[in-house]
């Protein structure tokens, strides 16, 4: 059995640190744009959230010492390996999308090639893709007892997976990925001036990788690709505030449920899908090219069809909105007060949220594919740990029989 380990989960992780920030930049943002009712609708829940977020601060949980049992690690270990199998695979999928060698190196992430792939690939491509949200959540106990011999797994799966998030255009898969073990490095640590540097370079590293990315899809310079993430940024507010403005609000609560009524053929089988179809109406997305043309029919510009997490929540509910935001900003917090506790379940979870949290400003972040795959294999791993510290048990308890 591994010994436990003591949680120092860094104060600056706190979510309402990252909440405030947001909203600021949506007001610096939207100085010029936007009217009362945008800033009612986004305040209003940061208010309530507040008078909550001072009374859970008050709430002191024991520390416990986390067990990660070397079984368990092993396990997490075959999983990552199938990952470096499934990227693999989607890499020659995608080769075959591209048709060769030179449009990949020539295009590879490129808007228009990204763009086609997503709407052509075949289900299973996107079926097998969604293992990459899975991956990063059992990485983090190989962090916890790091060995160098885990690189010979860790490396290939993230070089792989990287690839083929560039070339699928889902870069924001590899950037959870590295921030994953990034949060869960911080776990044991303190901070001091060593460690403080290493996160600054790998987060300035992540950005530059947003920003060439973004480069490479546009075809532009570097200055070129900053501008255009910041038009990404401030457009997806713009719409997001156009929607709650205008009062545009589409099918109830589909955004909000679409991570569930998305997953590869368990809601048709249960009857979720026909019956959220006969209390809403006919699904308004199906795929990848209805996602563009939703935006369109609204009066967006499809290359910019996202609507910030504040949109997409009026879109949902209208001004019930306010209470999907705060439901969102009050779990986040619940879960980053028992990862510092030491509980394991919310230690395994907590970067996913945390890291979707940073896209909110263009993003559903807390509905969304990302935290839904991290909240299964979270509890899944829990699972793991639960039957391996019994076996554990049942194992000492059998010697002392004998004995």
């Amino acid at each position: 059995m591994s010994k436990g380990y003591n949680i120092v989960l860094a104060g600056f992780y706190n979510p309402f640190i990252l909440i405030t920030l947001s909203l600021l930049s949506a007001v610096v943002f939207l100085w010029d744009s936007s009217n009362y009712k945008f800033y009612s609708f986004i305040f209003t829940p940061y208010i309530l959230y507040l008078i909550v977020y001072l009374f859970l601060n008050r709430i002191k949980f024991v520390n416990r010492r986390v067990i990660i049992p070397d079984n368990v690690q092993k396990i997490c270990m075959l999983f990552i390996f199938f990952g470096i199998m499934i990227n693999l695979s989607l890499l020659y999928q995608i080769y075959k999308l591209y048709g060769d060698a030179y449009n990949i190196f020539h295009y590879g992430g490129s808007t228009f090639y990204t763009q086609s792939i997503q709407e052509k690939s075949l289900q299973y491509i996107n079926i097998l893709a969604k293992f990459n949200y899975i991956a990063p959540n059992f990485l983090i106990p190989l962090i916890f007892k790091f060995e160098k011999r885990f690189l010979f797994v860790i490396m290939p799966f993230l070089i792989l997976q990287g690839a083929f998030a560039v070339l699928y255009g889902t870069r924001i898969v590899i950037m959870t990925t590295i921030l994953t073990i990034l949060i869960a490095y911080t776990y044991r640590i303190k901070i001091d001036l060593k460690n403080a540097t290493l996160i600054f370079a790998t987060l300035l590293l992540v950005g530059v990788a947003v920003i060439s990315g973004q480069s490479i899809r546009q075809n532009v310079s570097f200055g070129s690709g900053l501008t255009e993430v910041k038009r990404y940024y401030s457009t997806s507010l713009n719409n997001g505030s156009s929607v709650i403005e205008n009062n545009l609000i589409t099918q109830k609560l589909f955004w909000t449920l679409r991570p569930v009524l998305s997953i590869p053929f368990l809601p048709k089988a249960t009857g979720f899908i026909n019956m959220y179809e006969k209390l809403f109406g006919k699904l308004q997305i199906r795929n990848r090219k209805e996602d563009f043309s939703y935006a369109a029919k609204l009066g967006f510009d499809p290359a910019y069809n996202t609507f910030s997490s504040f949109g997409y929540a009026y879109l949902d509910l209208g001004r019930g909105g306010i209470f999907l935001l705060l439901l969102g900003w009050l779990t986040i917090q619940y879960i980053y007060i028992r990862a510092r506790s030491g509980q394991i379940l919310y230690l395994i979870i907590f970067p996913a949220f945390y890291i979707s949290m940073l896209d909110q400003l263009r993003t559903y972040w807390f509905f969304s594919e990302s935290n839904m795959y991290s909240l299964l294999s979270g509890i899944f791993i829990l699972s793991l740990i639960k039957l391996a510290s019994l076996h554990s048990k049942n194992k000492i308890y059998d010697q002392e029989k004998d004995i």
